[in-house]
């Protein structure tokens, strides 16, 4: 068996000792789901046109100020409304996305909860490994091994590839 890494739009190919290991880059999904979300209260407040103003994110916390106290309760609605659920999980039943704050000031924040990282961590490890097997079973290869390895990294072993360049 030879061990080869390979890239993909998450991954980081990071080695380790005597094998290869494709690392998810956990970080920026994690802020991609932050943007995603300023991007969602940002079109939210557009049509009522609600005014705001420091929308930004910082780690796992997005939080937002709403520029007239009158419409506060508006905004606040609003914002809980683009904090569904997670949709699956035997843990996250019920469970935020984000636990929702009023600090005061007209400000709301938004912190992402322990559970939603796990959900999303283990679904993005979930996509990954299927990139993977797809990416080189079109190569033909036979008895591929694809496996989870720790919190974020996927061991690859393609017996018989001479070229990694082909996983690419």
């Amino acid at each position: 068996w030879r061990r080869y890494r390979t890239r993909s739009p998450h991954f980081i190919p990071s080695p380790d000792s005597d094998c290869r290991s494709l690392e998810v880059q956990l970080d920026q999904v994690q802020k991609d789901k932050t943007e995603a979300m300023i991007g969602d209260i940002r079109a939210a407040f557009r049509k009522p046109h609600i005014g705001y103003t420091d929308l930004d994110a910082k780690g796992d916390v997005v939080s937002v100020r709403v520029s007239d106290m009158g419409r506060y309760d508006e905004a606040k609605t609003l914002v809980a409304g683009l904090n569904p659920a997670m949709a699956s999980g035997v843990m996250s039943v019920g469970a935020k996305q984000y636990d929702m704050a009023e600090p005061g000031g007209g400000v709301i924040t938004l912190h992402m909860t322990d559970a939603y990282k796990n959900f999303t961590k283990q679904q993005i490890l979930e996509q990954s490994i299927e990139v993977v097997r797809r990416r080189i079973d079109e190569l033909g290869t036979r008895e591929p091994g694809i496996t989870r390895q720790g919190e974020d990294r996927i061991l690859v072993e393609v017996p018989g590839l001479q070229d990694p360049d082909q996983l690419k």
